[in-house]
């Protein structure tokens, strides 16, 4: 959030476990609300493949049916803003950061990733809704379709 602050860019960041369960949300205010699911979805796609959203397309090279297959497939995103998260060389899951351009985004979520504590990441779930932390920000919610209830709060 602070590198989009940089940017003069809004955006929405999501962060997913490997099965594409939403861990953390954050909307910074003005950001675009349908870029929420955007930033969802790269999340869930680079946290089960292991690998950023932008290398989709150098990954199928030449074939055609691979490139239309999985970029018709729901929640698969093959442009850049969301990266694999790892904890020691073990895939943890994944971000995702929509609102801006495709370099802006991918930008942010790299520097949102450098400043993740995978400790707190793999926090448990408490019974009212899930935690986790990115980086400055703790962010609870109950699910990913009340997006809207989620809360940003300040850790000291």
């Amino acid at each position: 959030v602070r590198h989009a602050e940089s940017l003069g860019v809004l955006i929405n960041v999501a962060v997913t476990d490997t099965g594409g369960n939403l861990i953390s949300f954050l909307r910074m205010p003005g950001a675009f609300p349908q870029s929420i699911d955007i930033a969802i979805d790269k999340a869930y796609t680079s946290g089960g493949f292991g690998f950023p959203t932008k290398q989709w397309m150098s990954i199928f090279g030449d074939n055609e049916g691979m490139k239309f297959g999985f970029s018709a497939r729901p929640r698969l995103v093959v442009f850049g803003g969301g990266l694999p998260i790892r904890a020691q060389g073990q895939l943890i899951g994944g971000i995702g950061v929509s609102g801006a351009s495709e370099e802006q985004d991918a930008e942010c979520a790299r520097a949102q990733a450098q400043g993740l504590d995978a400790r707190k990441f793999l926090a448990a779930h408490d019974s009212y809704g899930v935690f986790s932390a990115l980086g400055d920000l703790v962010v609870t919610g109950p699910t990913r379709t009340n997006v809207n209830d989620y809360r940003a709060i300040l850790v000291s």
